[in-house]
Order: structure tokens, then C-alpha cells, then sequence
């Protein structure tokens, strides 16, 4: 017979793993609808601020390689690949585990972003407009 602190262990394991596989399997379907959608790097670069009471400020600069979405989350950027003058939709920021989101220009002066962690259930998403 199975110790019953054993049992306990394994079905919580096995818990953990359905809600990530879960998860996964709805941020999976958002990342694969903007595969390969990319953003004109001059339509996202500037200031935006959050429709919310917060009034969040975020701010996407350009360098070498990538687009960046300032401010740093924890101890990184998002960063959006960059080819040519096109940049993927698609952004993450270095961490463990990683953090992503989507960005979707809605019009020129209003972006919709999602933003996920590699075990969440759903992405949290978050209007902005020009500042």
C-alpha cells in the first residue's frame, strides 16, 4: 500500500502539471494566431500610456537588434526581434520563468498588449494610447 504523505505528493504534482499544460494550451493558441505577424517599427516606437485609473507608461525604443519596452520588468526588458524595419509581435523579457507578451496595434494611437508567463492560465491584457 501506497504511504499516504506519497499519495498526497503525487496528486498534487499531477495537479500542478494538468493546470501548466492547461495554461500553456490557451497562451499557445494566442502566441500561434500571431506567429509571424510582424509591426512597422516606427508605428510602435514612443510613449504610451495605460486607459486605466494607473495611467501606466510604457515606452518602446529602438537599437541594433531589437525594440524594447521600457520599463524593465524585474531585471530585464521585453524585447521584440527586429529584421529590417519590421519587428515580431511576439515579445519576451529574460527571466525564469520567462515573461511574454503580444502587442497589437488596434490604430495608430491604440495598442492592445497580452501579457503571459510561461505557466499561466490566461493572458492579462492592457489598452494603451499615444501619450
Amino acid at each position: 500500500m501506497i504511504p499516504r504523505i506519497l499519495l498526497i505528493f503525487i496528486i498534487c504534482i499531477l495537479t500542478t502539471f494538468s493546470n501548466c499544460v492547461q495554461g500553456q494550451n490557451k497562451v499557445d493558441s494566442l502566441s500561434k494566431v500571431n506567429e509571424g505577424v510582424t509591426i512597422n517599427v516606427k508605428d510602435l516606437l514612443g510613449s504610451w500610456v495605460s486607459t486605466d485609473s494607473l495611467k501606466t507608461k510604457i515606452e518602446f525604443k529602438e537599437d541594433n537588434f531589437y525594440v524594447i519596452m521600457l520599463p524593465k520588468i524585474y531585471v530585464d526588458y521585453y524585447r521584440f526581434t527586429k529584421k529590417e524595419r519590421e519587428i515580431s509581435v511576439m515579445g519576451c523579457a529574460a527571466n525564469w520563468p520567462p515573461y511574454s507578451c503580444i502587442v497589437n496595434l488596434i490604430n495608430p494611437n491604440t495598442l492592445k498588449i497580452y501579457f503571459y508567463g510561461y505557466d499561466s492560465n490566461e493572458a492579462t491584457s492592457e489598452i494603451y494610447v499615444r501619450e
